[in-house]
């Protein structure tokens, strides 16, 4: 797997709030409370903030629909 940059990992990320009940983070697979802050990839997937940053340093795709973030190599 890929990293992504830290550069991309900082201007890609958007700060946002969880509005819908029942939402939840598919990378620790827990539910997201309303009003709860969260990070939207560019692909508006929502995730807890730690939980993708955590990710992207792994990989540079969206682990729901694999968008692409630029990586160290680019």
């Amino acid at each position: 797997m890929v990293p992504a940059s830290n550069e991309a990992i900082k201007t890609s990320l958007k700060k946002s709030t969880v509005m819908v009940e029942g939402e939840g983070c598919s990378i620790c697979l827990e539910e997201m409370d309303v009003n709860d802050e969260c990070y939207t990839m560019p692909c508006h997937h929502g995730f807890h903030p730690q939980c993708i940053v955590t990710w992207l340093k792994t990989s540079h795709m969206c682990p729901l629909c694999r968008f692409p973030l630029p990586t160290l190599k680019n």
